[in-house]
């Protein structure tokens, strides 16, 4: 190719477009950051993604209906109507009193609003009891325009709930729907019905039922239309004004009582207000001094329209002004669940990690270039952010905490590419060349490097983007934004920054001569070299080196003499390439068991939550009274905010807050603690204590846990009492707290047995006195009053049940009959059977999860293997089984989907560095790097703390694309090199002498760039996975990838001998027994799966190995080549003459010999062990470490062997004398071709 051909090959094409036309280059980077600007303004921000969760929720009230009932009269019929729809992936269901809720997780590629349908037609079809309601389903997405929750308390006085309440409802009134505030909610149950309580003995002494109260309310509480009627030129609308508007006149309505006599309502009855709610809420604000103040609480939600920042803003600025107003009086109030707070502090870190990380960045890259090219590499980088705001606001997505996380895994990342280009730019100039050929140089040279270790990078994060179940769908947004922003800083670092850096750079009138690497430039770069120093003057040592140049030519010269010695040695080669090998090993053996794996460890962070349930019959006062001894403990916590605490049923549940972490001097595990020890005082009063830091993320399960499941068949008492045995057991493990079951005892049922031939001599059914029994307990509706906000219902009653009943007040019940008055006492009798609180199902089987959480330090691994081993040896009544448990089962598809993820991303980016390098070895070569990441990133989760993660994984699949880029950059340079006629071992030296700086640079921007994500409990563990496991592999990678590029040719054989030669070994009779199987199966002659059918398949595969070993045998021992080293072009030999007989079979033995040591080592160990200590488990230990130590030993002593002598021997070969070659034994300094 001639210069002027050369020239005008580099001045063309996709990417010289730019530095030739560097004014338009100019106008699209002004166009992105217009655009990108006015993005990032404009996308909506919130706290999370709005997804669709996939899933559906049929809830069916049955009022009164005990949790038994409702499983087999509502839930079983629920699912097994369901169960056939299209698109369901798994249901489960709860049974409570009252509800039956049951829960839909639909499949992947399911659509939501079409299966939402089809279960919408299918529950309508059911037939229920009638008095149970219809059920409601319901689509659950994560679509949320909460603004915060605002909490009332009585400040000074002691107001009651009801108070509160009016308050709320008074404060939802004025705000609901003004400027950004869509619609206010009171959470607590400002909704209330009237309860008119009727005197038994009053009514049967006027002789009327209580159905006619009813109907007399009804009558009175009406309006009546009588048209439309003309008076003079105009129409009026006439009607009766009959409704009541208040309690005051509902206690007046007339109630007649006989012929010409009436009563009203408040001589027979009494009246009241019952909360929806029946929750009870106390609150602590340390802040303003209150502890345990009765409060309620309320919702605010925005407007869709609106932004969250400006409506938190607004909202909170209406409410103050509501609030001065006297009706609120001695209203405290706070803010618990604020978004826009949450927000607001999320963008502030992102903006203040931005500008830190870009100034360090900037720093770091300043040091191994100079000021203006370390300014243009950063400068990619927002250039990069607005572009990725276009694209996400373009396409509907958001900015939340997802996407801005990834943007802060981007900022070390995508500068890397700039920094390369910059970088090689930079050392161009130096050399001599004018700044636009040293720009179009750089691009030349690094594009295809650059290219493939972006798309190794994006690749590992594509199949995140198909997660199963809810947090895959959360997690798919990290892998768009990354994908835009790592695409978006590949096309800047190859366009707009070269440009930027032709336009800003001077011309040099000093150049630096470098011989290696020149020789590196190819005749037509060094004619325009020549061209380029014109009458520029050679830079000497009295010029003058920057302080760069005598930093790290220094260390490029002490690197490039350890290499050299590296490289020169088989022995130390074969070391280097050894050690990455043995400490993953060592890693896997040693130190992945240490760290244990918990789906999403809490961190250090401001909430904690406490549950404290009463044992099963204590009364509600009994609770509130030992609540107000726990809200004075509360109030003892220095770090203390502020809590909520609500009473429902037996049940006491806090959230409480602290101050943020950089506030206080303990970490919310001592505070969590601290509690524990306060609060242990009520375990022996009869309540179950838990306490724990808030998770981070989405709720996953307890750590530790099991499933217990029974047929339809099984007594709710044999499961109740397999339920207490496993949680007495799991109590009982050290490590482990909070200790739980789905399905809990309750108080019990009263089961009311009736006599049938009494009732039949009454003229009675147990239908017929059903309604009756009902009636007298919960009373009747009559009508509503519609109040200043609200409407009301009205229920009417006997006042004999009030405030509770018991079962005799009940059996004292009348009953009218045609006979007249029967207590229900002289018809049937009642019994006391326990009960639960709950009944769970999956897979239309009923299950109970028992679980614990682990206390700090310990591992759940262990504790689980315990808790199996205790239910193997159980012995379950019939009916009854186990399964495993806990949050790594329940996430058992989002694990081994990540585990798939993984394989994926090995398999793509093998198949990406195959087709930049045409080669397997090579590709092969790079991924070594992996093992080193790995290694790097358990030993960043031992030393910062933190155990095996769902965070730890996600981290190591990125950095499995990350870490490979410097060694293609190597390996890509060292052939560029051989190309020119270098000997491997300069080519290779060379490229890592010339890339070093490049490598640390890049590698130290990434690390520092997420070291801004350590400080977040969620994202540290990925943080650290990338930090530690790139550093470390980068410094192995500056070593073992040159040892393994100089030996490239031993690894071939490598792979040859132990890989594919025992996979040709197994595959042809493999694939023979699969032709066999394939026609049988095409003429229905059945094969495999029969007895005869197995036994022969064995047979076969058995004799065709051994036919082939035998054919193999026979031509080796002719000294010729076997039909495997054939195919594979290994050629075996003997390093003493020519192959004997004796040599082929003494090989054969010595090889097992070999390779059954260790194991005889470790029986040997394992006795010795025995005899010594008489201790079972020693012995074990002992022979189990003997033997992975020998085979460790084995292991490195082949590969040693192989890389050092002469014939490539492994240990057994060295006894027979027998070497192997390929076919084409090309000395590994001058093999001329590389593309295998």
């Amino acid at each position: 190719m001639s210069l002027s051909e050369y020239n005008k090959k580099l001045t063309s094409g996709f990417f010289a477009f730019w530095l030739m036309q560097w004014r338009t280059t100019f106008l699209v980077l002004i166009l992105i950051v217009l655009i990108g600007t006015f993005s990032a303004i404009r996308i909506p921000k919130e706290s999370s993604p709005d997804v669709s969760f996939g899933m559906v929720v049929i809830t069916t009230v049955y009022p009164g209906a005990s949790s038994q009932d409702i499983d087999s009269l509502i839930t079983e019929k629920v699912e097994n109507q369901i169960k056939n729809i299209d698109g369901i992936d798994k249901i489960t269901s709860t049974s409570v009193d009252s509800v039956s809720s049951t829960t839909v997780m639909l499949k992947n590629d399911a659509d939501a609003d079409t299966v939402t349908s089809e279960i919408q037609d299918s529950v309508r079809q059911l037939s229920l009891p009638k008095d149970a309601n219809d059920p409601v389903v319901k689509k659950i997405t994560s679509k949320n325009n909460s603004l915060f929750n605002l909490v009332l308390y009585s400040k000074n006085q002691n107001f009651n709930a009801d108070y509160l309440k009016e308050r709320a409802g008074i404060l939802e009134n004025a705000l609901e729907g003004k400027g950004a505030i869509d619609q206010i909610t009171v959470t607590d149950g400002d909704k209330y019905d009237i309860e008119i309580l009727v005197d038994q003995t009053k009514l049967e002494s006027l002789g009327i039922p209580l159905s006619q109260v009813a109907s007399s309310i009804q009558a009175f509480n009406s309006n009546q239309p009588l048209g439309t009627h003309k008076i003079g030129d105009r129409e009026y609308a006439f009607r009766i004004d009959g409704e009541v508007r208040s309690i005051v006149e509902l206690k007046q309505l007339p109630i007649s009582v006989a012929a010409g006599k009436v009563t009203t309502l408040e001589n027979i009855a009494s009246i009241k207000k019952v909360y929806a709610d029946t929750t009870d809420l106390t609150v602590g604000n340390k802040v303003q001094g209150d502890i345990g103040k009765v409060a309620v609480d309320i919702m605010f939600e925005k407007k869709s329209s609106s932004s969250i920042l400006s409506a938190a803003v607004e909202a909170k600025k209406r409410i103050e002004e509501e609030m001065k107003k006297q009706i609120y009086h001695d209203i405290g109030y706070f803010y618990t669940n604020d978004l826009g707070e949450y927000i607001s502090e999320d963008y502030s870190d992102l903006a203040v990690n931005m500008v830190s990380t870009l100034a360090i960045v900037f720093v770091i890259v300043s040091m191994f270039v100079g000021g203006m090219e370390s300014f243009i590499a950063t400068v990619s980088i927002p250039l990069a952010f607005f572009i990725t705001f276009f694209v996400l606001n373009f396409f509907g997505y958001t900015m939340n905490f997802l996407t801005n996380f990834s943007l802060i895994i981007c900022l070390g990342i995508a500068v890397d590419t700039a920094t390369v280009v910059v970088q090689g730019a930079s050392e161009f100039i130096k050399l001599g060349y004018k700044p636009l050929n040293a720009a179009l140089l750089s691009v030349k040279t690094y594009k295809n490097s650059l290219i493939s270790g972006t798309a190794t990078t994006v690749v590992v994060f594509f199949p995140l983007m198909s997660l199963p179940g809810v947090m895959g769908k959360f997690l798919a947004y990290i892998p768009i934004t990354i994908f835009v922003t790592l695409l978006a800083s590949l096309f800047i670092s190859l366009t707009i920054t070269p440009a930027l850096f032709f336009k800003s750079s001077r011309e040099k009138k000093l150049f630096t001569p470098n011989p290696d690497a020149e020789l590196t430039l190819t005749e037509d770069e060094k004619f325009i070299l020549a061209q380029d120093r014109g009458d520029k003057v050679e830079k000497t040592e009295s010029s003058q080196r920057s302080w760069r140049d005598k930093i790290f030519d220094p260390l490029n010269a002490r690197y490039d003499k350890h290499l050299g010695t590296i490289l020169q040695s088989a022995g130390k080669r074969v070391i280097v390439v050894i050690i990455p090998l043995v400490v993953t090993i060592f890693t896997m053996w040693l130190v992945s068991p240490q760290l244990g794996f918990i789906m999403m460890p809490a961190s250090d962070n401001e909430y904690l939550t406490i549950s404290l349930t009463a044992k099963v019959g204590l009364t509600k006062e009994a609770i509130k009274e030992k609540s107000q001894e726990i809200h004075q403990i509360f109030g003892t916590i220095p770090e203390l905010v502020n809590y909520t605490s609500t009473i429902k049923g037996n049940k006491i549940d806090v959230l409480l807050r602290i101050s943020k972490k950089g506030e206080r001097k303990r970490s919310s595990f001592e505070v969590e603690k601290d509690l524990v020890s306060k609060l242990d005082h009520l375990v022996t009063q009869g309540f179950q204590v838990a306490v724990a830091t808030r998770g981070n993320g989405p709720a996953t399960g307890k750590e530790i846990g099991i499933k217990i499941i029974a047929d339809g068949n099984v007594s709710f008492d044999k499961l109740s009492e397999v339920n207490r045995d496993f949680k007495h057991f799991l109590a009982s493990i050290p490590g482990t707290k909070n200790v739980s079951s789905s399905s809990e005892e309750s108080a019990g049922q009263f089961l009311f047995e009736l006599d049938d031939q009494k009732l039949a001599l009454l003229g009675l059914t147990p239908q017929s006195i059903g309604p009756s029994l009902y009636l007298a307990l919960n009373g009747l509706e009559a009508g509503s009053i519609k109040g200043e906000y609200d409407t009301h219902k009205i229920r009417v009653k006997y006042d004999d049940f009030s405030d509770g009943i018991s079962p005799e007040q009940l059996m004292n019940t009348s009953i009218i009959t045609p006979a007249g008055k029967v207590l229900l006492g002289n018809i049937g009798s009642y019994v006391f059977k326990p009960s639960t609180d709950a009944i769970t199902r999956e897979k239309n089987q009923i299950t109970i999860s028992i679980g614990a959480n682990l206390e700090n330090g310990y591992k759940a691994e262990p504790i689980n293997a315990k808790l199996t081993e205790y239910a193997g040896k159980y012995q379950f009544p019939a009916g009854i089984s186990s399964s495993a448990g806990g949050e790594t089962e329940e996430n058992s598809d989002l694990l081994l989907s990540l585990l798939s993820a993984l394989i994926f991303s090995l398999i793509a980016i093998f198949a990406i560095l195959v087709l930049q390098f045409n080669s397997y070895t090579q590709p092969t070569i790079i991924s070594y790097s992996i093992l080193m990441g790995f290694v790097g990133g358990s030993f960043g989760m031992l030393l910062t703390g933190n155990p095996y993660s769902l965070m730890f994984m996600i981290g190591f699949i990125a950095l499995v694309g990350i870490v490979v880029n410097n060694a293609i950059i190597l390996i890509d340079s060292a052939n560029e090199n051989m190309k020119l006629g270098h000997t491997r071992a300069d080519a290779i030296r060379e490229s890592a002498r010339s890339r070093l700086r490049p490598i640390l640079s890049t590698t130290l921007t990434t690390v520092i760039g997420l070291a801004t994500l350590t400080s977040d409990g969620f994202f540290a563990p990925l943080a650290y996975t990338i930090m530690f496991g790139l550093s470390i592999a980068t410094v192995m990678t500056l070593f073992a990838i040159p040892a393994l590029y100089q030996d490239e040719y031993k690894l071939r054989l490598l792979i040859k001998r132990v890989l594919l030669k025992p996979l040709l070994m197994i595959g042809v009779p493999g694939g023979l027994l699969g032709m066999v199987y394939l026609i049988c199966l095409l003429f229905g002659i059945p094969f495999i799966g029969t007895v005869y059918g197995n036994a022969a398949a064995i047979a076969l595969f058995a004799s065709g190995m051994l036919f082939l070993i035998g054919a193999e045998l026979v031509k080796n021992c002719r000294g010729e080549q076997g039909w495997r080293q054939h195919i594979l072009g290994m050629i075996p030999y003997s390093l003493s003459g020519k192959i004997r007989p004796r040599q082929i079979i003494k090989r054969i033995l010595v090889k097992f010999g070999v390779f059954l040591l260790p194991l005889i080592l470790g029986l040997l160990t394992g006795g010795l062990a025995s005899l010594v200590s008489g201790n079972a488990f020693v012995a074990q230990t002992a022979s189990t470490v003997m033997t992975i130590v020998a085979y460790l030993f084995y292991l490195v002593g082949n590969l040693y062997s192989f890389w050092t002598s002469s014939g490539h021997q492994f240990l057994h070969d060295r006894f027979t004398q027998i070497g192997f070659r390929l076919k084409k034994n090309e000395d590994q300094d001058s093999e001329p071709v590389y593309n295998h």
